[in-house]
């Protein structure tokens, strides 16, 4: 399971800097792979579509920017 999780992370994280560096519109999913050094059927058996990718992409976004640095900028 640690493994699985390590890989969703990879994953996750590779998009979130490609679709941040680039944009989400020009990154495909090879370029997503490549970085994140995992196969193709690892990347959809963890997001079933691009599309689920962009919105996790975006969940974390939110995490980061919003939620913690409206936090931090409270406190």
């Amino acid at each position: 399971m640690a493994r699985a999780e390590n890989a969703r992370s990879r994953i996750l994280e590779s998009a979130y800097d490609l679709f941040s560096e680039r944009g989400v519109r020009a990154v495909g999913i090879d370029a997503i792979i490549a970085r994140s050094g995992v196969a193709r059927m690892t990347l959809y058996r963890h997001f079933s579509s691009k599309e689920d990718l962009v919105l996790a992409f975006l969940e974390r976004r939110e995490e980061r920017w919003t939620r913690l640095w409206l936090q931090a900028e409270v406190e």
